[in-house]
């Protein structure tokens, strides 16, 4: 049997208390509590040529700007190329702020974000001294904690409201990382389902029901690190519902979701299959997501009609601070690109494929992605946040996951066949990695 050289890492990344919590503008007062800590974990994989890391993290997302700066300083220190680091987050809406857009009203804490760079860094730097010899087994099985789509067509277009006739992803993926003793040292494992379960009434750091599945599989297998990755869950949430509407959940809530997860991560880990390749490849490819040309304002009046296009057809409220920054910047004659950059990565071991999608994309792509390979998992929030990755329909129809363009003060929406291009560009990445 050929082993695998194994790393760990686990670190505390709490923030401090009395900051604004991340993800819901109806959170509108500081964070007054812990309930539970937050966390960055790391496992590094390696054979007799390549060392790959993945990083998994109890936080909303990262900008491009960050991974970029962590990235090069992990690269400036240990000459580790980018292409070799995926790093994720769980997207809790009940952690620290960690985008500069005017979706908020404070900034991240430089003090915080400059404390977490190191802590990655030193992440990287403990898994290279951990290295110990382990096998890798993988599985799957489905479980519903209890979500639905929140994608509900009405007269008034579509509402965030729970629609159980919607497309939905209950798979869960398990990679077991074993010591040479046959002890767990790793799980890592994938679910689709946005951790925004707590009520927005509720001021405590948490981070939700991924936490506490996390917890409860390091109770179970001591010794263990139990990390979550979140699958392509934009339109996917927690059936909190009371009369026919989303409700706020509290912390049973989250354990009951968490625990259920639990159960099943361990029933797919006591069955899990041994991977006999040790093959490791590590790819990184820059993609241009493209922004809809036909809605990007050449001056104030095409910035006029475009707003009624999605006043009226849409049925998006507008931001009037996207309208104002559209328009100053027309005023000044400047150029608008008509694409986003985002970093697809692929990292396989052995049979297992790993895809890194670098945004809140809709869970039609990555069910149609998962189709065509049994061994694939995909992780949205990777290496960067760009907001939502809708599907053609989604932006056709609008509803809240089209309106992220605002947020993050684009031109336009994603094009109407940025869906069919991701997903061509993916299954190219996958097949160079055969």
């Amino acid at each position: 049997m050929k082993y695998f050289k194994i790393g760990s890492f686990k670190t505390d990344i709490t923030p401090p208390v009395g900051y604004l919590l991340a993800g819901h503008t109806a959170r509108n007062k500081p964070s007054i509590k812990i309930h539970d800590p937050l966390y960055l974990k790391c496992v590094s994989i390696s054979n007799e040529k390549e060392t790959v890391f993945i990083i998994t993290s109890d936080l909303i997302g990262f900008s491009p700007e960050f991974i970029k700066s962590v990235k090069n300083e992990i690269y400036k220190k240990l000459k580790i190329n980018p292409s070799k680091i995926l790093i994720t987050a769980s997207h809790t809406h009940t952690g620290p702020i960690m985008e500069d857009t005017y979706y908020y009203s404070e900034k991240p804490l430089p003090d915080y974000i400059s404390l977490l760079k190191k802590k990655i860094v030193g992440g990287i730097i403990q898994c290279l001294n951990d290295k110990e010899d382990g096998i890798i087994k993988f599985g799957k099985g489905r479980v519903n904690i209890g979500i639905v789509n929140r994608r509900k067509k009405t007269e008034d277009g579509i509402k965030m409201m729970p629609d159980f006739n919607g497309p939905i992803d209950d798979e869960v993926s398990v990679i077991k990382f074993e010591r040479k003793d046959g002890s767990p040292k790793v799980i890592f494992f994938n679910y689709t389902c946005h951790p925004t379960t707590l009520s927005t009434d509720i001021y405590e750091i948490s981070a939700d029901y991924p936490g506490v599945a996390e917890r409860e599989i390091e109770n179970y297998y001591k010794g263990s690190i139990g990390m979550f990755s979140n699958g392509c869950c934009g339109d996917v949430r927690p059936a909190i519902i009371e009369n026919g509407k989303f409700k706020g959940g509290s912390f049973n809530d989250i354990e009951r979701m968490g625990k259920i997860l639990f159960s099943k991560v361990i029933e797919i880990c006591e069955k899990a299959e041994i991977i006999e390749s040790s093959d490791i490849i590590s790819l990184l490819k820059n993609f241009k997501f493209p922004l809809e040309k036909s809605l990007i304002p050449e001056n104030e009046r095409k910035l006029y009609e475009v707003c009624k296009f999605y006043r009226e057809k849409l049925k998006i409220n507008l931001s009037e601070k996207w309208i104002e920054f559209m328009k100053e910047k027309l005023r000044k004659k400047e150029k608008f690109k008509d694409y986003v950059k985002g970093d697809l990565h692929l990292i396989k071991i052995g049979d297992i494929f790993i895809l890194g999608l670098p945004g809140e994309v809709m869970v039609e792509i990555g069910l149609k992605l998962k189709e065509k390979n049994k061994n694939l998992i995909v992780c949205g929030y990777s290496n960067g946040l760009i907001g939502y990755i809708p599907t053609e329909n989604g932006l056709k129809e609008g509803g809240y996951e089209a309106t992220s363009f605002m947020y993050y003060l684009y031109p336009s929406i994603f094009s109407y066949d940025m869906e069919k291009k991701l997903i061509d560009a993916s299954f190219k990445l996958l097949k160079n990695g055969t």
